[in-house]
This record gives structure tokens, sequence and C-alpha cells, in this order.
């Protein structure tokens, strides 16, 4: 298990997530490793860039109901 330590925290912040991880019914490790996981698993916007260029784009001379058939024949 990996350790991470936050330094710096404006006290507001700290108490906040305290209350919010016992209104959950977790430690506050737990809920803060929780919300963690939860921002790792959305992909940032150059993260979904990336994946749009990596994307077959549609040829010009094709219109799109014979790409679309060429797309659903393939699969």
């Amino acid at each position: 298990m990996t350790i991470l330590q936050v330094r710096d925290l404006p006290p507001q912040v700290h108490q906040e997530l305290r209350v919010r991880a016992v209104r959950s019914g977790q430690s506050l490790s737990e809920y803060v490793a929780a919300r963690l996981c939860e921002v790792v698993a959305v992909p940032t916007l150059d993260e979904l860039y990336a994946r749009i260029d990596q994307l077959e784009s549609s040829p010009v001379d094709v219109g799109a109901a014979d790409w679309l058939r060429r797309e659903r024949d393939a699969g």
C-alpha cells in the first residue's frame, strides 16, 4: 500500500473532508482514497483528445450511409 501525505492543506478543507468521511461512515484515509480513485477514473481532456485522435476518421469520399454499412459489416 502506498502512502500519500498532503502538506499545506487549508484547515477548512481538512475539516470538511473529516465531516464528509464521518457522514459516509469512512475513515478520513478511506474517504480521501475513494475520492482520488474517482478523480483518476475520469479521463482528462488531453486524454480524451488523444483517444479521439486515435479513432479512425471517415474518408471524405464515402457517404455516411456507406461508411456505417462498412463499419457494421466489418464488425
